[in-house]
């Protein structure tokens, strides 16, 4: 649960970073890069969620307990 939270704060702090770029830089490659980061990040965060519970799920399902690294 502590992971979450890290991942969550840290998603939160560099989307909040990329629209700080996004309005303050005026090139416009720089502010490309940070429309694709500020899709990039959620949707990163919500790929790796998935993975974790589909880890978790096969590891339940074969009796084995969930790493907890």
């Amino acid at each position: 649960m502590a992971t979450a939270a890290i991942y969550a704060t840290s998603s939160l702090a560099m989307i909040v970073m990329l629209v700080w770029v996004l309005t303050v830089r005026p090139e416009w490659p720089i502010r490309i890069v940070a429309v694709l980061g500020i899709l990039l990040v959620p949707t990163l965060g919500l790929w790796l969620v998935r993975v974790a519970r589909a880890q978790d799920r096969a590891a339940r399902l074969s009796g084995q307990e969930p790493t907890t690294e």
